[in-house]
């Protein structure tokens, strides 16, 4: 084999395993997608799960925020207000990270919409809408248009 033959045959093999490298690297990059977006999924649930666990080991808590869905936001005394202040604060964090994990394509729209639907039975409550306009402005730009989006839906078609 002459010296011209034998470089030309480890240029092939070479660019050969160049390809076969390339290949393992998407490989690679897939799974390592696949493992954030599960692992952003879970982390997601989690803190959702916790936001329900506060009502589910408070009885202060879930008293207040029964008291609230019930219409009765008026009648929360100054501490009662605290709880659900910081529980409804909780609420808008949690739909905003998961915006942000969605936008980022590490959240799946099938998976977001759950949390959109969620936003809009919640959204639906006075004290909820109320929390929000008094503080939109403390939230990412992102979690603004959301929450406009879906009060816009909300609002009954204009006459004719």
């Amino acid at each position: 084999m002459t010296n011209d033959k034998l470089n030309q045959w480890l240029a092939t093999v070479a660019n050969f395993g160049v390809i076969v490298g390339i290949f393992f690297l998407i490989f690679e990059i897939r799974l390592n997608t696949i493992a954030i977006q599960a692992q952003t999924r879970d982390s997601i649930s989690e803190k959702e799960m916790q936001l329900y666990g506060w009502q589910a080991t408070s009885p202060e808590l879930a008293f207040v925020v029964d008291k609230v869905f019930r219409g009765e936001a008026e009648n929360l005394t100054p501490v009662q207000d605290q709880m659900w202040f910081g529980y409804v604060e909780a609420v808008f964090r949690e739909h905003e990270n998961a915006l942000y994990q969605f936008e980022q394509g590490l959240f799946n729209t099938e998976d977001f919409s759950g949390r959109v639907n969620n936003m809009r039975a919640l959204i639906k409550i006075a004290a909820i809408r109320e929390h929000w306009f008094g503080r939109r402005d403390r939230y990412s730009p992102s979690l603004r248009t959301e929450i406009e989006r879906i009060l816009a839906e909300m609002e009954p078609p204009a006459q004719k």
